[in-house]
């Protein structure tokens, strides 16, 4: 005797028309469910709690639609008439009816960001820093911006001794950039594990990154003593430049790391060169009385130097009525040659005689552009006869302050350090 054979299910004897009614029906019931919470008629703010209940819903209806696909025969086919379906119900909704049945995955995707984002996260710095290493190795490396942080990380430096109790240098790298806009530098630290956006990304990474070596700390806890390095990031194989300063703030530049060590932002080739130009005031006065028709003006020593030297006239940023000028200083001083400006100092001109032929120059650095172009803190004096001093305190230089070093003055000099 034959067992009778078993009946086949209803989704087995019409797939098609199954999915495509469960599609339709689903549908109407997430429109039904949106419109109820969040329509026009609601009078409430739609919010991601409304979208709890369509989450849900969607959900259960995706996952039966999973077990009717893999449990019965024909479910292929019945989940592929529902998919066809809600692809053309969408279509008729702008896209409405596809976002709904969506939420499920973008509910699951948002729960497990935690576990994905950091990944995410992760090949993007990646991605980014294969990027800048590309572009940083093929490109000139602007020994300008290595220049700017060393005399902003000098500033951060002296800001920190300032503020300290004892007059001490920080005792490690970590109080440098612990404010204000010291926090910059942070990211730039060689050995530094940081996170930073702006490290390795084009335009706003410059290739350059720093290290701060304090002296031992005497017996009453201070630190009088420093030396900062400067120097292109060991991954894009640059030999430099690189640039080392202490505290005395002589910025000193080095082609690569054994190279001759040369001065690098100093005013005082072009102070010296500036002192015959300053010397024609006198003459200046007199060819302006003498001028026919003209209103006399009292000049300057810096219009008398203007005159006399009109090339200087890229250098003054500004003359001023108080009788004081602001010059510009490149990296290295080279005739007929002016690059971006490393320095920036305050020049005052005082008199020792009415005829203006014994007279004192005096360089303070001035911070310009912002606050992106600093000069550190050594301050000059020349006389007309052509002596100059230097003090790294927060003063005037006098006659009593010893010479600045040799290479100041002759850009072709090697520094001792």
């Amino acid at each position: 005797m034959t067992q009778p054979e078993s009946q086949p299910s209803l989704i087995s004897r019409r797939p098609y028309l199954l999915g495509g009614l469960f599609g339709v029906v689903g549908s109407v019931v997430l429109l039904v469910g949106i419109f109820a919470t969040c329509g026009p008629l609601s009078h409430v703010s739609c919010g991601n709690s409304n979208f709890e209940p369509i989450v849900w819903i969607a959900a259960t209806m995706l996952c039966l639609v999973a077990i009717f696909a893999i449990t019965f025969p024909g479910g292929l086919r019945f989940a592929l008439a529902f998919g066809t379906t809600l692809l053309v119900l969408s279509a008729g909704t702008r896209g409405l009816l596809l976002k709904l049945w969506s939420t499920p995955v973008y509910a699951v995707a948002d729960a497990a960001q935690p576990l994905w984002a950091p990944i995410a996260a992760q090949r993007q710095q990646s991605a980014r820093k294969r990027e800048w290493i590309a572009a940083a190795s093929a490109q000139t490396l602007e020994a300008i911006h290595g220049v700017r942080m060393a005399r902003l990380l000098e500033d951060c430096i002296e800001r920190s001794r300032v503020a300290d109790p004892l007059a001490s240098y920080p005792h490690n790298a970590d109080v440098i950039t612990s404010t204000g806009y010291c926090t910059t530098l942070a990211r730039d630290r060689i050995g530094a594990d940081v996170a930073d956006s702006l490290r390795y990304t084009l335009n706003e990474d410059h290739g350059y990154r720093w290290s701060y070596t304090p002296a031992p700390a005497g017996v009453d806890g201070r630190i009088v003593r420093y030396s900062i390095r400067v120097e292109p990031d060991s991954l894009i194989n640059k030999p430099g430049p690189l640039y080392v300063s202490d505290e005395n703030g002589l910025l000193v530049e080095r082609a690569r790391a054994n190279a001759p060590a040369m001065a690098a932002g100093s005013p005082e080739p072009i102070l010296k060169d500036m002192l015959p130009c300053i010397a024609q005031l006198e003459p200046e006065r007199r060819r302006r009385r003498s001028r026919q028709n003209y209103y006399y003006s009292e000049p300057t020593a810096f219009d008398a130097a203007l005159s006399a030297c009109p090339d200087l006239a890229g250098r003054f940023w500004n003359n001023e009525s108080a009788g004081g000028v602001t010059l510009s200083v490149p990296i290295h001083e080279q005739r007929g040659a002016f690059l971006d400006t490393a320095a920036v100092y305050l020049l005052t001109y005082t008199p020792l005689d009415v005829e203006g032929v014994n007279f004192e120059l005096r360089a303070a650095p001035a911070t310009a552009s912002g606050g992106r172009i600093r000069s550190g803190f050594r301050r000059y004096l020349v006389t007309a006869d052509g002596s100059m001093h230097v003090t790294r305190e927060a003063r005037d230089a006098a006659v009593t302050d010893p010479a600045p070093d040799a290479c100041e003055a002759d850009p072709r000099a090697a520094c001792s350090r």
